[in-house]
């Protein structure tokens, strides 16, 4: 998934994960003139980008994935607590993730 390394930060260049986040909810609310092409455009996606857009929001748009979790799986990848492959398997099918540490050893670092 093109669209998630620019997201958490393994190509360049990065796409702010708070902004990405606004504009996605945005169009999930149909607001005026936010539109799928409108945030191609926005964050400059190209081809496998702009599908990898339109597979997320049509999963975040029909209530397959909710918002609080695509935030928070992103969130976790920028910080590599979750792997790339971890990040796109929560992402695309809701999976427990395979690669990272438990939450108990999360909480284990503060």
């Amino acid at each position: 998934m093109t669209l998630l390394r620019r997201l958490i930060g393994l190509d360049t260049p990065k796409i702010a994960v708070h902004q990405f986040m606004a504009a996605l909810a945005e169009y999930k609310r149909s607001a005026p003139n936010v539109t799928l092409a409108a945030i191609n455009s926005a964050f400059s996606l190209t081809g496998q980008e702009q599908t990898d857009l339109a597979t997320l929001a049509n999963l975040f748009a029909t209530d397959v994935i909710d918002r609080d979790t695509i935030h928070d799986v992103l969130l976790l990848a920028e910080d590599a607590i979750y792997s790339e492959q971890a990040a796109q398997d929560r992402i695309l099918t809701q999976a427990r993730p395979t690669s990272g540490p438990s939450c108990s050893s999360m909480a284990s670092t503060r």
